[in-house]
């Protein structure tokens, strides 16, 4: 799970790794609504006869949610199963799993510390 505070967005990822730009889908949420959404979108066309994909990133495209009854909806799962196949995903009802919560706001100020803590490079006279 994410917070990005400069977009106003917490992102829920479920992902194979810890790390979330791994995952195959994330839902976002703010204060426009709810996102879904599909890592290699670009690829998925076929699974998307519907053409409910939306966005033009070279990687991720993704599906407005007007409601938690969306997921029903058996083109949204169609898309959720092409991009778990894609991703050579098997999903493992009994699996434990670890929770892992960042804030981008966390991140920026270590790396802001990290160059804080650099030497300033020294211009030509």
């Amino acid at each position: 799970m994410y917070v990005y505070e400069k977009q106003g967005s917490l992102v829920i990822a479920y992902s194979p790794t810890e790390q979330g730009y791994e995952a195959p889908c994330s839902l976002a949420l703010d204060s426009h609504g709810a996102k879904l959404y599909f890592a290699q979108g670009p690829l998925l066309s076929k699974a998307d006869p519907n053409k409910l994909l939306q966005g033009s990133g070279k990687k991720v495209r993704f599906v407005p949610l007007s409601s938690v009854a969306d997921f029903d909806r058996p083109e949204i799962e169609a898309l959720i199963a092409a991009v778990s196949e894609q991703a050579k995903l098997r999903l493992d009802s009994n699996a434990k799993g670890s929770i892992i919560l960042k804030a981008e706001s966390q991140k920026q100020r270590a790396q802001g510390a990290t160059k804080a803590a650099r030497p300033a490079s020294k211009g030509r006279r």
